[in-house]
């Protein structure tokens, strides 16, 4: 019986991640000229609302092995709320330059990609006895949380986008050039050190 329910569900789940996978493509183009353009504040609300999805899906773990049908229910409710999730960062990404863009998607993945582990966690676990699979259900949940959270942190803007990046890459060359600083007493490679008064320059 736990077999069988397990692939039903697993059917049922790979129709769904199919159905994701085509949407999130979408994300990848440029949005069409004549959508109107979504406020980052609704993404973010919507990401609130596949955050207490995620923790419905681990509520039914918490207790007694959830039926087949309610889980069921309950995948295509977190799928439909995270295509709708897909659709409105798309909408959001009208007018986003390259840096911004990147952002959008980057963070974006991090929701469907927690959701996806948490879903086929949800789905491979069931029936099972084991506890380990039961305590990673907790673990996921929290990482949907966190990268549903994270959409706050988001760049909604180029500059801020391209502020973010420049920052990130100057943290980069000061912790290279402090390695480098580090190995330069034990080089007497001329081009070592030639790299390293460059960066010093920068």
């Amino acid at each position: 019986m736990g077999k069988a329910a397990r692939e039903q569900l697993t059917r049922a789940l790979n129709e769904h991640l199919n159905t994701i996978h085509e949407t999130f493509q979408m994300l990848d183009q440029t949005p069409a000229s004549s959508l109107e353009k979504v406020g980052w504040k609704e993404v973010i609300q919507m990401g609130e609302q596949v955050s207490k999805q995620a923790t419905t899906v681990g509520m039914l773990y918490t207790g007694e092995t959830p039926g087949v049908k309610a889980l069921e229910e309950n995948m295509a409710a977190y799928f439909n709320m995270l295509q709708g999730f897909l659709l409105l960062s798309h909408g959001s990404s009208m007018g986003a330059g390259p840096t911004s863009s990147s952002c959008i998607l980057k963070t974006v993945k991090q929701v469907t990609d927690s959701s996806f582990m948490l879903l086929q966690e949800a789905v491979s676990s069931y029936g099972s006895q084991s506890k380990a699979q039961k305590l990673s259900i907790p673990r996921l949940v929290g990482a949907v949380w966190d990268a549903c959270a994270a959409l706050k942190k988001t760049p909604t803007t180029n500059i801020t986008a391209i502020g973010r990046a420049m920052t990130q890459v100057a943290v980069s060359v000061k912790d290279v050039l402090r390695e480098m600083k580090e190995l330069k007493p034990a080089s007497s490679d001329p081009r070592m050190n030639l790299l390293v008064r460059v960066l010093q320059k920068q």
